[in-house]
């Protein structure tokens, strides 16, 4: 049972001298503003210093703000005010309570989930029994259904079955349909029609009339799967298990799943959603504390001598199953069988969901009779995993206060808890602050990132093992699911989940954006400080992990340092495809969806640490070698890790097993989603093998600096690399310099021979051929790794393999996927690397009046205008051809286009920007190229382009996100011009996807990429600890 948290309204009378600020203090608090409600609720205070509105209130704000101390003194004086009868009051302190037992509670279900794994081994399966199963079917009004529901027991695989029905009053006509389909029953049957006396008179009587020693009910509107009762037999009479349920599969009143479910509906699919989650966190038994686990009467398969223990099934209109369960729970360890063997049927009268207030009645009595009276006390129960046993009686008070739930509990046994916790806590006094003045020693935090199933528990552990400080309240392991422990603070959690709450998203579900508020910002870090300060004691070497702590770095990074903590990133990656098969396994979600969650949780860790000390680490380095892993961690975050006093803790944690999915072949990839991700993990792969304690020489070479496209990227890549504290030169082996690699260091061949570089890259698009002999100058082991970087498309093959022959690269770059069906790699035997290009969209982004309804003005580069000067005679409407660049030599204009054609010259990065957001369509048709400047930046400003497949492979499709035309001819280009300016739908579409498109190709990941590569070995791998020699090609083929 779940009641949500809620600040509520002041419920208790206030007196008229201080009703304001009272007001004024709630107002402050709906909107977030806590520190200021605070402020005004103390005001309060101090004229009344018992008023019970302000004091609930000020609990309220503190467990908002992870200050449980102070939260469990203004609750306890707010309930003591109103003499315990205020149940928002109760609730609130309930909670708080809960909070407190947390570490407890969490130890002791571990405890239980241990103990149940236990006791599961121990039930040794044997041949199932050739019992008599007797199905108890109770009938009320379901004539429509029925049908379904006889012929799944008939066509049971198991045989050995008794049939009995009772019709329990129906006024649809259901007692002559039994009649007549229970003549083809092809087991022994009895039916009873008679008045109406209610469900659990009606299934009491039905065991009655059977002889079974195994029953199992069958409600008259839902239905069995064929194997249902040999499976339980299977899995539960066989290890001689008194009781035992299955996994529940909804299905709506069409039998359509697919259709989905009403929102009254859809409380049911929550509730079995709600019952997978609990499973598998304690023993079985302990799980119906929180939640009917088993769902339904129709999911229990029990023995006789069990049910005539329990006296059979209580008076309880909507509530006899969990009042069944808990009992049994208590006498008995129930089975769980992880099958769907039960179909519930959803429509619109099942009694769940007209049960409201009646049902909760139901649920204290049960609850107040089974676990908190005074003969649950007494009792010695056979069941030592129960809820009532005296080893988890602790366990059951937590996590009744942790869901709020304080009805179901009595009033003085809750009253006993807050007594104990306040003599364990003392209060502080009223004006103290509530955050410690952080130490003037500075200690380290490392915060172990990654999505979701990446390994990231198994690296939390290991880096607790090896000295980071954990606090005791853990998050518990999961049966199934991190068996091992998540090794992850609850608090911290619950922190993540409130502020993905209050952003209005979900883990699996993030906000648009998480720019926090003003307000929430301040919240936020109060409540951080507050759980740092109390959780970790001040400890010098702490250890974060949750994977949501992803959407929310800058926050947590500003909570730790204003704490006193240097912060460390430890960022652990796994392939896209193996975290989307066990997302898949746990959580049924698409892999479509997954590769997208993968991909926006490590791109947010990934761009959000980049100005911090952080490491990569791959989930099977760390499972293939994990000393390597922590060496390499220890030596890159400056941290001390004690590796000799933790490695047989490491040793017999870790093990193969724990990569589950390895290998994963994924579902086809319809969106493209996952291939982006797949390249994002090449990327992260990468960086992880880059160590930024040494920085590196890395040497560009051209046959002079000119202004070009590919040179231009390199100097981009070189101003970021400057900035890490890489030394990036340029060797000019010719003639031509441009200003705009002013900036670098420019070097002659002889002055670059005289150093010693780490690599040396040769970009090109084409080198002329009575220059390549300059390139065997570039070819001694001085230069480190030699890399040809071949930045145009496949028809330059020839002039590569020359170039090649001179230079002797150690590998080979390609920046775009048109070589992937060449063999120009076989040709030369060369390790390679696909590292396509990056767009600046920090500042090539779209403005806000995009699309146009009229589209009048078309842009272009310059060294386009010969092929598009045909179609501006053809195009009248279009009043405007605006071009940039420098337009080629000896071009005739047509006098009359004189008026029409607006030439803008060589342009900046802003002021390409501004171009491309004046105009409505962007040409970019290249006849050979590599990349597409033009068209990648045109789409990331979300302008309509119309390119070719020359250098856009790896992000234009065509009538998705642009307009592909097969070749630059004026028949191609004045086609899909035709099309672009008369269809507004069109235009808006291609406005509309272009930025996702190129979103993910980053200048920054582009960077990371290139010096991973530039540090790679020679057979391409990015293992750490290896030799900086080279061999020469000839050694390499």
């Amino acid at each position: 049972m779940r009641i949500k948290h809620c600040c509520g309204s002041m419920g208790a009378a206030s007196t008229a001298m201080h009703v304001d600020p009272l007001h004024a203090a709630l107002s402050c608090q709906k909107a977030g503003r806590l520190a200021d409600a605070e402020r005004l609720y103390k005001e309060a205070l101090s004229i009344t210093p018992e008023d019970p509105n302000a004091l609930d209130m000020l609990g309220v704000i503190c467990f908002t703000e992870l200050r449980y101390q102070e939260a469990l003194h203004f609750g306890f004086r707010a309930a003591r005010a109103t003499q315990w009868r205020v149940s928002q009051i109760r609730h609130n302190l309930a909670l708080t309570c809960g909070r407190l037992l947390g570490a407890q509670s969490n130890r002791l279900r571990s405890e239980s989930l241990r103990e149940f794994i236990l006791w599961r081994n121990a039930q040794v399966k044997r041949t199932p029994p050739d019992s008599l199963v007797s199905v108890v079917i109770p009938s009320y009004n379901h004539a429509a259904y029925l049908r379904q529901a006889l012929e799944s027991v008939f066509a049971q695989t198991y045989r050995n079955i008794e049939l009995v029905v009772i019709d329990d009053g129906s006024s649809d006509g259901s007692a002559p349909l039994l009649e007549r389909l229970l003549e083809r029953c092809p087991f022994p049957a009895k039916w009873v029609a008679r008045e109406n006396r209610g469900a659990p008179a009606t299934i009491n009587e039905g065991i009655g009339l059977a002889r079974g020693d195994y029953i199992n009910i069958l409600n008259s509107d839902d239905y069995f799967a064929p194997n249902r009762i040999a499976r339980m037999l299977e899995e539960v009479a066989s290890r001689n298990v008194a009781w035992g349920f299955s996994k529940v599969a909804l299905f709506p009143t069409g039998g359509d799943a697919s259709l989905g479910f009403t929102a009254g509906q859809a409380r049911i699919q929550a509730q079995v959603e709600s019952a997978a989650h609990i499973l598998g966190k304690t023993s079985n038994s302990m799980s119906f504390v929180e939640f009917n686990s088993a769902i339904s009467t129709g999911n229990l398969f029990f023995h006789r001598d069990l049910y005539q223990r329990l006296g059979g099934f209580r008076n309880y209109k909507y509530n006899h199953d969990w009042d069944f369960c808990l009992r049994a729970s208590c006498l008995a360890e129930p089975w769980y069988v992880d099958e769907p063997l039960y179909f519930y049927r959803v429509h619109h009268s099942n009694t769940i969901l007209g049960s409201g207030s009646a049902a909760l009645a139901e649920v204290i009595e049960i609850f107040h009779d089974v676990l908190f009276s005074e003969q649950a006390d007494a009792s010695i129960e056979p069941n030592p995993l129960s809820p009532v046993s005296d080893r988890y009686k602790a366990l059951t008070h937590g996590m009744v206060l942790h869901s709020g739930a304080n009805s179901v509990m009595p009033i003085d046994r809750l009253k006993a808890i807050v007594d104990a916790l306040v003599q364990a806590h003392p209060p502080a006094p009223l004006e103290s602050s509530s955050i410690s003045a952080p130490d003037p020693e500075r200690k380290v935090a490392i915060v172990v990132l990654g999505m979701h199933r990446s390994g990231t528990s198994a690296m939390s552990r290991v880096l607790n093992l090896a000295g980071a400080q954990l606090p005791d309240n853990l998050r518990p392991a999961k049966l199934g699911n991190n068996e091992r422990g998540f090794w992850e603070p609850e608090e911290v959690v619950q922190l993540n989940e409130w502020l993905l709450a209050a952003l209005k998203g979900s883990w699996m579900r993030p906000p648009d954006s998480a720019k926090l508020s003003d307000d929430l910002r301040a919240t936020f870090l109060r409540a951080a400080t507050n759980l740092l300060d109390a959780e970790y004691k001040r400890a010098s070497l702490i250890l974060l992990k949750d994977p949501r702590i992803c959407l929310f770095i800058e926050p947590w990074h500003m909570a730790l340092e204003s704490a006193g903590y240097d912060v460390r990133y430890v960022h652990v990656i796994r392939p896209p495809s193996e975290v989307a098969k066990s997302l898949l396994a746990r959580d049924a979600m698409p892999e479509d969806m997954a590769a997208g969650l993968w991909l926006h949780y490590n791109q947010e860790a990934e761009r959000a640490t980049r100005t911090h000390l952080r490491v990569f680490v791959a989930y099977h380095d760390l499972l293939d070698d994990w000393t390597r892993e922590l060496r390499r961690i220890s030596a890159t975050l400056r941290i001390p890790l004690d590796l000799d006093r933790c490695a047989d803790g490491i040793a017999s944690f870790l093990s193969r097993d724990l990569h589950h999915h390895r290998a994963a072949t994924a579902a086809p990839d319809t969106t493209g989603v996952l291939q982006k991700a797949r390249g994002y993990y090449e990327h992260l792969d990468g960086l992880g093998t880059v160590d930024t304690l040494r920085k590196r020489r890395i040497l560009v070479a051209a046959i002079g600096l000119s202004p070009n496209g590919g040179l231009f990227r390199f100097a981009r890549v070189a101003r970021l690399l400057r900035q890490d504290g890489h030394e990036v030169c340029f060797a000019n082996l010719g003639h031509m310099e441009h200003a705009a690699f002013h900036e670098f260091p420019i070097l002659d061949l002889a002055s670059a021979q005289k150093r010693q570089w780490d690599a040396t890259v040769l970009p090109g698009a084409g080198f002329p051929s009575d220059a390549m002999h300059i390139f065997q100058s570039l070819s001694s082991t001085g230069f480190g790794k030699r890399i040809l970087a071949i930045l145009n498309d496949t028809s330059r093959r020839e002039k590569y393999l020359a170039a090649a022959s001179h230079f002797r690269p150690h590998a080979l770059l390609f920046n775009n996927r048109h070589w992937q069906e060449s063999d120009l790699t076989g040709a030369l035997d060369l390790p390679a690397r696909w590292i396509v290009g990056a767009v600046d969209t920090q500042v090539f982004a779209p403005d806000a009046d995009m699309p146009r309804a009229d589209a009048t003005r078309v842009g272009l580069q310059a060294k386009t205008l010969p092929d598009i000067l045909p179609l501006i005679q053809d195009f009248p409407e279009i009043q405007q051809w605006h071009v940039f660049g420098v337009p080629p030599e000896r071009l005739s204009l047509p006098p009359e286009l004189g008026n029409r054609l607006f030439f803008h010259g060589i342009l900046n990065d802003q002021q390409l920007c501004r171009f491309y957001n004046k105009v409505d369509v962007v040409i970019a048709a290249e006849h050979h190229a590599g990349w597409c400047n033009v068209a990648a930046e045109a789409m990331a400003c979300g302008r309509p382009v119309i390119c070719t497949a020359a250098g856009t492979l790896d992000f234009a499709v065509n009538g998705v996100n642009a307009l592909v035309v097969p070749s630059v001819t004026a028949t191609h280009l004045g086609h899909a011009l035709r099309v672009l300016m008369t269809s507004f739908d069109l235009r808006s579409k291609l406005s509309e996807n272009g930025p996702a498109a190129v979103a993910a190709m980053d200048w920054h990941r582009w960077a990371g990429d290139f010096l991973s590569f530039c540090l790679a070995d020679e057979a391409g791998n990015t293992r750490r600890n290896r030799s900086n020699t080279l061999p020469n090609v000839q050694e390499l083929r």
